[in-house]
């Protein structure tokens, strides 16, 4: 998983064990777009590890912003994180 990527999933995206690639981030002059991945390979399914999901659980635990379009790794819910 590209931190591009990361950066823009959604709780949505998290389904059954597996990470559902559908988009990622990217800072322009204009601001920060999040677009759909460039290529069909892009478009993907991650299997989470046992880990991981329980570190997202525990990120969902403190979380403010819990709808499933909601950004993951977001301060509000709808705008990345920087990855710098």
């Amino acid at each position: 998983l590209r931190p591009s990527e990361a950066l823009a999933l959604r709780w949505c995206d998290i389904e059954g064990g597996m990470i559902n690639v559908r988009r990622a981030v990217s800072w322009t002059s204009k601001g920060v777009l999040i677009q759909s991945p460039k290529t069909k390979q892009g478009y993907r399914h991650i299997p989470l590890d046992p880990l991981a999901t329980v570190l997202l659980k525990a990120l969902w635990d403190k979380s403010e912003h819990r709808q499933p379009e909601d950004l993951i790794f977001s301060t509000d819910g709808v705008t990345p994180m920087n990855q710098k």
